[in-house]
């Protein structure tokens, strides 16, 4: 409950994407210590592509966290098509799993759908060296998050499209 309300305070004042995703993943590693967290945008181009992380694993940066990845790959992928949420307590046993390094591959995923007006708009991904080391309470907390994060996206959208609009008035008005 601590999580929610500190997360909802930064995702009420938010007012830029990255931002506000970088405040939600650093807020999940803090607080649960996760090996990975990360907010991963679907673009118009059907390519998902990473926009904030923290954890250990975000720390190495290019040598795990792919820069691009196709909506079709991945299990990230699989919860962008889809828009089901992936809890998966053993990624070697997983088909969409995409292995990249033996050494410091986690063992466990939770992938969850974050919506935008009523679309996929990206995925939460949070990865555990352990396996199994996520359950359904976790995922339901984590789909209550992505749903938090969902509104304030939408919200920071609108407020840019009226902003726009704003400036577009006042430049005709000028």
């Amino acid at each position: 409950l601590s999580l929610t309300e500190r997360l909802t305070a930064a995702m009420a004042t938010a007012s830029d994407l990255v931002q506000l995703a970088s405040e939600v993943v650093a807020e999940l590693h803090v607080t649960f210590g996760i090996y990975l967290a990360v907010i991963i945008r679907l673009d118009d181009d059907g390519v998902l592509r990473p926009i904030a992380s923290a954890g250990p694993l975000a720390e190495q940066g290019g040598r795990f966290l792919l820069a691009e990845q196709p909506q079709g790959n991945g299990v990230t992928g699989r919860v962008a098509r889809t828009g089901v949420t992936a809890l998966i307590g053993d990624t070697s046993l997983d088909p969409d799993y995409t292995a990249r390094d033996p050494a410091t591959d986690p063992l466990s995923e939770l992938a969850v759908p974050i919506r935008v007006d009523g679309r996929t708009w990206g995925v939460l991904n949070l990865e555990e060296v352990n396996p199994h080391a996520f359950d359904k309470s976790d995922a339901s907390l984590m789909r209550t998050v992505a749903n938090q994060l969902g509104v304030a996206l939408h919200r920071i959208r609108i407020y840019s499209e009226l902003e726009q609009a704003l400036v577009t008035t006042l430049t005709v008005l000028g």
